[in-house]
């Protein structure tokens, strides 16, 4: 069987079994080449970033992140959680807040939140004096 009539353009025989080469993903039944970040498209489909179909968007014929998520380093998109209780996986993910850290897959924005709670309660306590 020829891999490329079967996956199409793309479609590649590694020890003995139908892949898709490099540059390329399997969506649909068929291999589809991909542009990364910040690379020429036609349309979202041809943005693959992460892994993840829904971190990238086609805008004006280039790849760049989608909103709800942000350009990290040069090559990939993250999820952008600004709120306590979003996923995330690194503690960069969690944007918005001082402090904030990625607890198993997480937002903690708890203590964020109790310490600003202290420093305006502190803060009211010395303008009173």
């Amino acid at each position: 069987m020829q891999c490329s009539a079967y996956l199409s353009r793309g479609g590649i025989c590694r020890n003995g079994i139908c892949v898709c080469a490099e540059g390329y993903y399997y969506i649909h039944g068929k291999c589809r080449a991909y542009s990364g970040l910040l690379e020429k498209c036609q349309e979202d489909g041809d943005c693959y970033v992460n892994g993840d179909f829904q971190a990238s968007r086609c805008i004006n014929n280039i790849c760049n992140c989608s909103p709800g998520y942000y350009q990290r380093k040069y090559r990939t998109c993250r999820p952008d959680a600004k709120v306590h209780g979003k996923r995330c996986i690194i503690n960069n993910d969690c944007k918005g807040w001082i402090n904030s850290t990625c607890d198993n897959y997480i937002c903690d924005t708890s203590q964020t939140h109790e310490n600003t709670s202290r420093l305006l309660y502190n803060d009211n306590i010395e303008k009173k004096k």
